[in-house]
């Protein structure tokens, strides 16, 4: 016999499922505030001349948008990166030119050390 209780989605899923539902209420805030300051162009100056909002695919502005805006997560990740390693890099030059500076500071002493005459 099977179970009536429905499966469950696991966490990665859960995560993906919530984060596209937020895009989408965002999405939907935005058209919905952009109508409205359209339809209110004698308050609102700056979108007085608008015209008709439309995101259809069609547009070729849309498309654009959609492929830029989807790349635009990448690049800066990338730069984030490409930061992130250099400084690392700088971290480890600077750690090796003061091991090397302390291991020369240290045999000057060690020598200085073992010089010692003997009374002998």
């Amino acid at each position: 016999m099977r179970s009536a209780t429905p499966p469950r989605l696991s966490p990665r899923a859960t995560r993906s499922v919530q984060a596209g539902l937020g895009a989408l209420v965002l999405f939907a805030a935005y058209s919905n505030d952009l109508k409205y300051f359209v339809a209110n162009g004698d308050k609102y100056p700056y979108f007085a001349d608008v015209g008709a909002i439309s995101f259809d695919l069609s547009n070729p502005y849309v498309v654009a948008g959609l492929i830029f805006g989807g790349l635009i997560p990448y690049l800066f990740g990338g730069i984030a990166m490409t930061a992130v390693g250099r400084a690392a890099g700088a971290v480890v030059e600077e750690v090796r030119r003061q091991f090397q500076k302390s291991r020369a500071s240290w045999r000057v002493r060690t020598a200085r050390t073992m010089a010692v005459p003997s009374t002998c």
